[in-house]
């Protein structure tokens, strides 16, 4: 008998949204991008009927799958997904080997994409024979003690740059003010205003706004009035005289607040708004004391690192199976790199 139950995610999330809750909240404190309302939502707007969800018979560990190439299965990560839950205790990471047997086809390899090592089951050291590549360095603030302690140990030049684009605003005669919406009824309204902004920018000319009544603009009103309901979504903007300049989607859970999304008005560039956005959130997150950390995930530049008071890199673990496949893909990895190189090729 197979290890693994595999299920259609699209068709049967709902069914075990519960007991995936009850793992989250077991391994991860309840992280809220791993929430099932999160999760859900994804494999409505984005998942296909051949996105696999795998449960394990005997501890109930669970996996979203989706298969890439030949012989090859990868993590579910959609854009809007930052870091790959793998619902399953550490003590019975070494499962996942039997993952190769139950799986349709004949896999060689599972790439476990984009594991964030503060939320992820992978133990320091395991038999399996795996690879891993850095996907992205993402950064966190910790809500420790009161604002002025935390922004008296920002970089300096960071604190003076804060300090000019206020004084620059204060220059314009334009009050800023940041507002903050948790409502059920009034995420879709501010969703609306954050699209418009968003779609007027570079974002919008790329084709990859939130723009209305897109599939994006569904997914986000769908988790943030979902989480409303619970009082754990927020809508930040900052607005000078009443015009919105900046906007910041969140959502909260498990003690973290969790940043999905930032845009802000290109005309006001010049006054730094996305950046007085952020100051004036995070004084008020110090003042409030309701978070105690403050998530980004994203792949961060050395300024956003200057906000940060740490950071981790987010993996790309493959894992193999057997040492032969490993050693078979990699020498042949290699001798590609070797042959573009002579070509005179990227690697």
């Amino acid at each position: 008998m197979s290890q693994w139950l595999l299920e259609s995610a699209t068709a049967e999330f709902r069914r075990f949204a519960n007991d995936w809750d009850r793992l989250n909240q077991t391994l991860y404190h309840a992280h809220p991008m791993f929430d099932s309302r999160f999760i859900g939502a994804l494999l409505c707007h984005f998942g296909t009927p051949d996105t696999l969800m795998a449960v394990h018979r005997t501890h109930g560990g669970m996996l979203l799958l989706e298969a890439t190439r030949s012989n090859t299965w990868a993590s579910f990560l959609p854009a809007q997904l930052q870091a790959a839950p793998m619902m399953l205790p550490p003590q019975q990471y070494a499962d996942l080997a039997s993952l190769f047997r139950d799986l349709p086809g004949f896999p060689i390899q599972i790439d476990w994409l984009a594991q964030d090592p503060a939320y992820s089951p992978r133990p320091p050291a395991t038999s399996m024979p795996e690879a891993y590549q850095q996907a992205a360095l993402t950064m966190a603030i910790s809500i420790d003690g009161d604002f002025e302690r935390y922004w008296s140990q920002r970089p300096k030049k960071l604190r003076n740059n804060i300090k000019r684009y206020l004084k620059r605003i204060g220059e314009t005669h334009q009050t800023p003010a940041l507002q903050t919406f948790t409502a059920t009824a009034d995420m879709e309204e501010a969703l609306n205003r954050y699209s418009d902004l968003e779609s007027a920018g570079w974002k919008g000319q790329n084709g990859t706004a939130i723009e209305r009544d897109n599939r994006q603009w569904h997914f986000y009103r769908d988790i943030l009035q979902g989480f409303a309901k619970s009082s754990q979504a927020r809508i930040y903007e900052l607005q000078l005289d009443g015009r919105v300049v900046a906007s910041r989607l969140a959502i909260s859970g498990g003690g973290m607040l969790l940043m999905l999304k930032t845009t802000y008005d290109e005309a006001f560039r010049d006054l730094a708004v996305g950046r007085v956005l952020l100051y004036k959130l995070l004084e008020q997150e110090f003042s409030q004391r309701q978070m105690q950390r403050i998530e980004f995930y994203t792949n961060a530049t050395p300024d956003q690192l200057e906000w940060a008071t740490e950071s981790r890199a987010i993996e790309h673990v493959t894992t193999y199976r057997s040492s032969l496949y490993a050693n078979s893909i990699m020498l042949a990895r290699r001798l590609r790199n070797i042959v573009r190189k002579l070509r005179g090729e990227p690697s």
